[in-house]
């Protein structure tokens, strides 16, 4: 099975002019939501900024055009090399009986909240590709939570492979369940303990709900709206960080926190590490696109 890994878009933001011209006028090169002032940030994005000296650098509203730019002349890099290998596909009579996946490890917050780079369960850092072209799938989109780790089984399961002998080392579901509807997806579970944290976060996503977590700090549940992208709303995106008393949350949200939690504890006894990262929107056609929460939504951020 040929592996085929592409560094780009990952930062440095450089890119090839041929790319870096294709979004002059491009207008999302400016953040949805604008950087925070610290003060407002959540415990977690404070760390972050302080593990990358965020004092010591003023960013300016047209360095972050920049880096945005350089980004996405990156996908366009690599879309181009993707567009190479189909090429041969096809032109060896190879593209009807070939699998293709197409997945990356993590996104980027670039400039989103004034954050950068991952280490996060932001969208923007944890929601990532995941698309897949296999003979006898049809295209669609299916709108469920899924897991990189929902890779393996799928895969196996395209090539014919039975993994039933491993299956208490192996996490993930096969994806072929909800492509023909035969199953519903799973909570999908997200786990970082690397740069700027002090203990290991854990998060879950179920349907429009997030909930994060770690030792030190308080949960932070995520609720996402969906909102136009040309709403007036974006501007005055920061009110929509709100903070409540603990008496309302308990009588708005207990629900979903306790279902979240059952959930969230029931699949950490399970098998496995259970690390997952929710998948973002795809936009090439014909192939299976996965993903949950539509672009132009944004989210609410209740602390607990």
């Amino acid at each position: 099975m040929p592996d085929r890994q592409f560094t780009h878009p990952h930062d440095p933001y450089v890119a090839r002019r041929k790319f870096w011209d294709l979004y002059e006028d491009c207008p999302a090169l400016d953040p949805m939501v604008p950087p925070l002032p610290f003060v407002e940030m959540d415990a977690h994005s404070k760390r972050l900024l302080e593990a990358c000296d965020y004092k010591a650098f003023d960013i300016t509203a047209e360095q972050i055009r920049r880096a945005r730019r350089g980004y996405f002349a990156n996908i366009s890099y690599v879309d181009e090399k993707i567009g190479e290998i189909l090429d041969v596909l096809e032109r060896t009579r190879m593209q009807d009986d070939t699998v293709i996946l197409f997945v990356s490890d993590h996104g980027d917050m670039l400039g989103e909240r004034g954050l950068w780079f991952k280490m996060c369960f932001f969208d923007g850092s944890s929601r990532v590709p995941l698309m897949i072209s296999a003979p006898d799938w049809q295209p669609a989109l299916v709108d469920q939570p899924v897991s990189t780790l929902d890779v393996t089984p799928t895969l196996a399961g395209l090539a014919g492979l039975d993994i039933s002998a491993i299956a208490n080392w192996t996490d993930g579901e096969d994806l072929a369940q909800l492509v023909n509807g035969t199953k519903t997806g799973s909570p999908v579970l997200m786990e970082y303990a690397a740069e700027g944290s002090i203990a290991p976060l854990v998060g879950i996503r179920s349907g429009r709900f997030k909930l994060t977590s770690a030792r030190r700090i308080r949960r932070c549940c995520l609720t996402f709206r969906p909102i136009p992208a040309s709403s007036s709303i974006w501007p005055a995106i920061r009110p929509m960080r709100i903070r409540l008393p603990r008496f309302s949350i308990r009588q708005s949200f207990a629900g979903t926190l306790q279902r979240l939690t059952r959930q969230f504890e029931k699949a950490r006894h399970g098998a496995g590490s259970s690390i997952r990262h929710c998948a973002k929107e795809p936009t090439t056609p014909g192939t299976i696109n996965l993903c949950r929460k539509p672009p132009s939504a944004t989210c609410a951020i209740i602390w607990i």
